[in-house]
């Protein structure tokens, strides 16, 4: 699956955001780097990476019918991110030849990659693995990220300070979000960003409303956006892979309801 065939031009204006907002140089993160090294001070076997941009932008997701975003949390275990020495910005491995990452779409190394691969295998069974990527894009709510310097566990080890500036003081976020006008955002959050994601607007003069929200089979939450000009937005919080992967939950019905909730039309 070769990830690279990203949409230039939306990379480029989502890029261009982030230097408009200094991201990496702005008082807000200098403070909320500050906040971390004390946090790593006594905790060794910890590091910080740089902020990270969004992963992927597909060629035809301008276009597509579907339009979906793929929201993590972090980029996990510093295995995603390589450091450019030029600049303040992490390299976004995946945005490289695809066949690297092979194991990791694979759920070798992270369920997160590998569930999506399942997702728009059965979303786009006609397609090619390579052009099923053509339509998605793929980010993470948070830029900076604190990991284990082996890359031994797929923790969120993120500080409230790192939470609270990036999604609430910088708004990185949601200005990537305002860029790519997306139809649906699929949250691979769990439940620990809840109390940000409810505050979200996008481009919208309003927070949403709820449509349905029922925890007690999978986590699933749904928020709906419209405007005057008939503008419309659909998101979904769900659970993360890990805990899909990892804590015994059925694989195929998380990621059949996903591609049903997709699939669905208004």
């Amino acid at each position: 699956m070769d990830w690279s065939g990203s949409d230039r031009d939306l990379i480029k204006q989502i890029h261009e955001k982030y230097t408009e907002k200094l991201i990496g140089e702005r008082s807000d993160c200098r403070d909320c780097r500050d906040s971390a090294y004390v946090y790593l001070k006594n905790r060794k076997n910890l590091t910080l990476s740089a902020p990270v941009g969004i992963w992927h932008v597909g060629d035809l997701f301008k276009d597509e019918t579907y339009k979906v975003v793929f929201v993590g949390k972090t980029a996990i275990g510093g295995k995603e991110i390589e450091f450019d020495k030029d600049s303040c910005f992490g390299k976004n491995i995946l945005l490289k030849k695809g066949e690297e990452w092979e194991d990791n779409l694979s759920n070798r190394i992270s369920p997160f990659w590998g569930y999506i691969r399942n997702i728009l295998n059965l979303l786009y069974p006609d397609l090619t693995e390579d052009e099923r990527v053509k339509g998605v894009a793929v980010t993470n709510l948070l830029k900076c990220n604190i990991f284990k310097k082996d890359g031994s566990d797929f923790k969120d080890y993120s500080t409230k300070d790192m939470i609270e500036t990036c999604l609430n003081k910088m708004h990185i976020f949601e200005a990537e979000i305002n860029i790519l006008k997306p139809k649906k955002i699929i949250f691979m959050t769990g439940d620990s960003y809840d109390e940000f994601i409810d505050n979200f607007k996008f481009w919208f003069d309003n927070n949403g409303k709820d449509v349905e929200r029922d925890e007690k089979k999978m986590l699933w939450w749904v928020k709906e956006f419209h405007n005057n000009e008939g503008n419309q937005l659909k998101i979904l919080r769900t659970s993360h892979p890990y805990h899909v992967h990892f804590k015994g939950q059925k694989k195929e019905e998380f990621v059949n309801q996903i591609v049903k909730w997709i699939m669905e039309k208004g």
